[in-house]
């Protein structure tokens, strides 16, 4: 298993943080994939700094997210062309960036103008994207598609839309669609119809700890190991053994982000 969007650097973590990665390594998590963005600029420097003590095991992306687009300059555009171009053996994608219209915390045409920014590096850097999109399913799309997303790949974060949306994002993008510990809600509908429907071959596991911690866990602080909960919830769906869910949702994971081959598959 691995989980493929978690954030270390939260300062839920700050306590704990050496158990809990211990914890997703004796649940047999093979790699962590953690997230840079989301805590300021300050974020990427933390998630990097968190990922020197575990080389190998944890990879980050970097990037700025939705929320902190009006930080924007050409002043962070350099840093964090620096920050990618001393770091590639660790960085693995652009990330987490987009669009968030529930929070506007950056007005939507910052956010718009920031979000074609860093695709634009993804593209320069050829690495692939992780998406942010709540409530703002259009613009996204429509963004990704007019800046070339395509040629660099890209996986919808904690995936909230329809079926139909999942294969949109799929079928006209070849982007990735990922799973978090919603699909446990006795309500989440919607999410386990793109868990159980959408080709295998196209799906990502995800906790997005600290936040959305699944049943049973669901309320509380969530964290890397309880991916589990989220492949077992896919297999299940889908009426397939565990195993084949591990194999094929972990070689979409490395081979998206270009991590090392692992012995286990």
């Amino acid at each position: 298993m691995i989980d493929s969007h978690c954030h270390l650097n939260d300062e839920r973590f700050d306590p704990d943080r050496d158990e809990v990665i211990n914890r997703a390594k004796e649940t047999g998590l093979i790699y962590l994939v953690n997230i840079g963005s989301g805590y300021g600029v300050e974020g990427n420097y933390k998630s990097l700094e968190i990922a020197r003590g575990e080389s190998g095991y944890i990879f980050v992306t970097t990037g700025i997210h939705p929320h902190n687009t009006k930080l924007w300059s050409k002043k962070l555009d350099a840093e964090l062309r620096k920050f990618i171009e001393e770091n590639r053996d660790i960085i693995v994608a652009i990330g987490e960036v987009g669009l968030d219209y529930h929070y506007n915390f950056s007005s939507p045409e910052v956010q718009k103008h920031v979000f074609k920014k860093m695709i634009a590096l993804a593209r320069e850097y050829e690495l692939p994207l992780v998406i942010h999109s709540r409530e703002a399913e259009l613009d996204t799309f429509n963004i990704l598609k007019e800046e070339g997303a395509k040629e660099v790949g890209g996986v919808m974060h904690c995936f909230s839309g329809d079926y139909n949306l999942a294969m949109k994002y799929i079928e006209e993008l070849g982007f990735f669609i990922s799973i978090s510990g919603v699909v446990t809600f006795k309500k989440a509908a919607k999410t386990m119809e793109v868990a159980e429907k959408v080709p295998l071959k196209w799906l990502f596991a995800e906790t997005d700890s600290p936040y959305l911690a699944p049943v049973p866990y669901r309320g509380r602080r969530n964290e890397p190991s309880y991916v589990r909960f989220v492949y077992e919830k896919i297999a299940s769906l889908r009426e397939i053994p565990l195993e084949e869910v591990e194999r094929e949702v972990d070689r979409n994971v490395i081979n998206f982000f270009s991590l090392p081959p692992h012995n286990s598959l």
